[in-house]
């Protein structure tokens, strides 16, 4: 009996690989991927208040909720040392000194690594160097001022810096982060 069940998971479990789905045999066709990057999908590694028991993704943007009732959107970039230093160095080699990374030059490169927009408008944001409080993963706090941006529902677009091929040279370039967020002051 093993030996005719075999083939048939086999085939059943590459049919599903080729297919390009999830574990979920297709059941989900209606819905979008749920992925970091994706379109009309909060992926909860994005919003702390989202994470099941504390979980983190360290290579994941976050904000902390995903309806925002102040006039300032906290967003944290986790800092990647083996993705982030080789870019540094390539893009502001100059950051990466002691003194230079203690004024905050740093921060300022990682910014210009990572461009930020609301709605398809570019964005800028102080930048302040810190951790996650849950697991400690050290990165930026990226401080935007939404004080011009009407209550309802937005996204901040994070873009991703190209891969470094082994040789150094810019790869391919991936999609931004798509993160939705929903503006509501309070008492409106």
């Amino acid at each position: 009996m093993m030996a005719g069940t075999m083939p048939v998971l086999i085939a059943i479990s590459m049919a599903m690989l080729l297919r390009g789905r999830d574990m979920d045999n297709g059941a989900f066709d209606g819905l979008p991927r749920y992925q970091p990057g994706a379109e009309h999908v909060l992926h909860n590694g994005h919003y702390a208040s989202l994470r099941p028991d504390g979980a983190t993704d360290p290579r994941l943007p976050f904000l902390p909720v995903t309806i925002i009732r102040e006039d300032t959107l906290r967003l944290f970039m986790p800092y990647q040392p083996t993705r982030h230093t080789p870019l540094m160095r390539q893009h502001c080699p100059q950051a990466l000194a002691i003194e230079a990374a203690l004024r905050g030059d740093g921060l300022d490169c990682l910014a210009k690594l990572h461009p930020l927009q609301i709605d398809g408008e570019p964005v800028t944001a102080a930048f302040f160097g810190g951790s996650d409080p849950v697991s400690g993963q050290r990165g930026a706090w990226a401080m935007i001022s939404l004080l011009d941006v009407a209550n309802g529902q937005h996204e901040l677009l994070v873009q991703r810096p190209p891969r470094l091929s082994d040789d150094g040279k810019p790869g391919e370039t991936l999609p931004p982060w798509r993160i939705p967020f929903w503006k509501q002051r309070s008492g409106d």
